[in-house]
């Protein structure tokens, strides 16, 4: 359970008046009583609560009134009318009248605690949701600032120093951002109760959530100048992480396909793990967009060349123009084919890492992207 739900019980029969508030309090629920109408809309004067269980034949103040009273005051509390066995055309009326769900007496407490937890969780992805949907508007205005930022720095005084920390903020202000959207997503997975669509869903924000994530790391990384931290990275490891970032993410018609040599047992390349994670994605993100139209394969291959490992990522799309080719690597291209800054900053990643980024194209055969990785092995031999 999310939190401690608060139910208001109004029944003038105290036998199961007491059972009932027994029966919630065990389930976890926060429980006040009221034996009438009358007394219940006094405590609703004074408290709020998330659900009513209200019977309908009490005296003085009737089940009926008071539901129509809190609909009008408190609408955001959901009624559950208690009523009798032969009584429909009272559950109907009290239906009109905007209650949840009527349960008939003498009810069964299984499923009186089951329709309680039904009314009370059924909502709960949607407002999840719905507060996920509020952080996301937040970092793109943060984002936007920060390139706005970036974009006047060639006309402005500012300092590197100054620079370097507004960025640094930014980027760190977003990070928790992200957090908090990628908790959002795995909440509303368990609220759910595994509705595949929600888990699909759900999979997509968290995914894109941790890749915005190492990529404001990255960022917030080089405006700390720190430098980058090889370590000897297993390939089967690593290709397992790809696919759990990338797979989520892709359209139903892009297939994609993960190809390791067995050659490999025992072999590690040596790179920066959440540097080489940024790369590759981003070459999978061009890859994507290549094909998003026209659906296709996008294979990534793990082998050994020489003292190197080499990863491929090739799409079956229909390649890179001819115009950008020769400075794709080596200059800010703009292309409406998303190819452009994010590759000329892979390829920077890539020396940083004593590793090189290259590519293969043709119109109409297709892209590969090769990177090159030093063996940890062959590195400390050497």
């Amino acid at each position: 359970m999310a939190k401690k739900h608060r139910i208001l019980v109004v029944d003038d029969e105290q036998p199961l008046l007491l059972v009932l508030s027994i029966e919630l309090e065990s389930e976890g629920y926060s429980v006040a009583t009221a034996s009438d109408g009358e007394e219940a809309l006094v405590i609703l004067e004074k408290e709020r609560f998330d659900l009513v269980l209200l019977d309908i034949k009490m005296p003085r103040v009737d089940g009926f009134e008071v539901l129509k009273v809190v609909k009008q005051r408190w609408p955001e509390t959901k009624v559950v009318i208690l009523t009798g066995h032969a009584d429909l055309k009272n559950a109907i009326a009290s239906k009109k009248l905007g209650a949840e769900d009527f349960v008939s007496k003498p009810y069964d407490l299984v499923d009186l605690l089951v329709t309680v937890e039904r009314i009370l969780e059924k909502d709960a992805p949607e407002a999840e949701l719905e507060r996920l949907s509020k952080l996301i508007p937040l970092l793109e205005s943060r984002i936007k600032l920060l390139e706005e930022e970036n974009s006047s720095l060639s006309n402005s005084t500012i300092s590197l120093s100054t620079l370097n920390s507004l960025i640094a903020g930014l980027s760190h202000s977003a990070k928790g951002e992200l957090t908090n959207i990628n908790a959002a997503a795995l909440e509303i997975k368990v609220l759910s109760k595994n509705n595949q669509d929600v888990v699909d869903d759900c999979e997509v924000i968290s995914r894109s959530a941790e890749f915005a994530q190492l990529l404001l790391r990255r960022m917030i990384d080089f405006t700390l100048n720190s430098r980058v931290q090889r370590t000897a990275i297993d390939p089967t490891d690593f290709a397992e992480k790809v696919n759990e970032l990338v797979k989520p993410r892709l359209p139903s018609k892009i297939q994609l396909d993960l190809v390791i040599d067995p050659n490999l047992t025992n072999s590690k390349f040596l790179a920066d793990r959440e540097e080489t994670l940024v790369v590759l994605t981003e070459l999978v993100n061009n890859s994507i967009t290549a094909l998003r139209d026209i659906g296709g394969t996008i294979r990534i291959s793990f082998e050994k060349i020489g003292g190197n490992m080499k990863i491929s990522v090739f799409d079956n799309g229909p390649g890179i123009p001819m115009e950008i080719r020769k400075s794709l690597l080596s200059e800010r291209v703009e292309s409406t084919k998303g190819l452009g800054i994010g590759l000329y900053l892979c390829s920077k990643i890539m020396a940083s890492m004593d590793g090189k980024l290259e590519f293969v194209t043709g119109e109409g055969n297709g892209t590969t992207f090769l990177l090159l990785l030093p063996l940890a092995q062959f590195s400390q031999e050497n």
